[in-house]
């Protein structure tokens, strides 16, 4: 019988977690270091559009993330003065996960 690959990784947020599901997923040995002793209830925003849908998707982990999710309506780009340099409306009847 082979060896279970080892995979050791720095940081639990988003990134961190979903490569440490999806090596686990695989067969991996996984261990997730974190400085964070606990959750925190405040951070900056994370907007997933379809390709991270579909990895969540593919780690059965979409419904969870989308459940209470705030849905935005528009998005805007600015740049270093605070100009907004781009902005759009996104549509309602956009589909959260492809199939």
């Amino acid at each position: 019988m082979a060896k279970a690959l080892t995979a050791i990784i720095a940081g639990g947020g988003l990134g961190g977690l979903a490569t440490a599901a999806a090596l686990a997923r695989t067969g991996w040995r996984v261990t997730v270091f974190e400085r964070q002793n606990e959750l925190r209830a405040n951070g900056s925003g994370i907007y997933i559009w379809e390709n991270g849908l579909r990895v969540l998707e593919a780690l059965g982990a979409c419904e969870d993330a989308i459940r209470d999710a705030f849905r935005g309506t528009h998005f805007e780009q600015r740049d270093n003065r605070n100009a907004i340099i781009e902005s759009a409306a996104i549509p309602s009847d956009r589909r959260l996960m492809t199939t």
